[in-house]
């Protein structure tokens, strides 16, 4: 299984309607992507100064159905519709998910 987790800060401005269009954009994604076995995202929670803005974990069974997220359609959309106009800036890892984790 493979983990991507992606974290986001947003452009100075970005409104909460714009940040909850996003979300619920990316909440249609499992639905959409047969490989996307998981999704988890949200805003920072605001422990500490620094940390980015919102976040997203997805979970691949291998590196194929990450791939194929990557260049699907409704994922491309989600990124130029949504993402693209309020992101200042990305980071990103994928990783081996511990065996039989979910969430």
């Amino acid at each position: 299984m493979i983990l991507h987790i992606v974290l986001f800060k947003w452009k100075e401005g970005t409104t909460k309607a714009q940040v909850d269009a996003l979300e619920a954009a990316m909440a249609q994604l499992p639905a959409a992507i047969p490989g996307l076995k998981a999704l988890q995202l949200g805003a920072d929670m605001k422990f500490r100064d620094g940390n980015a803005d919102w976040a997203l974990a997805a979970l691949f069974e291998n590196q194929e159905d990450w791939q194929a997220y990557q260049v699907h359609p409704a994922h491309q959309a989600v990124v130029k519709e949504h993402a693209g106009p309020i992101l200042a800036s990305r980071n990103a890892i994928q990783m081996p998910a511990p065996a039989g984790w979910k969430f």
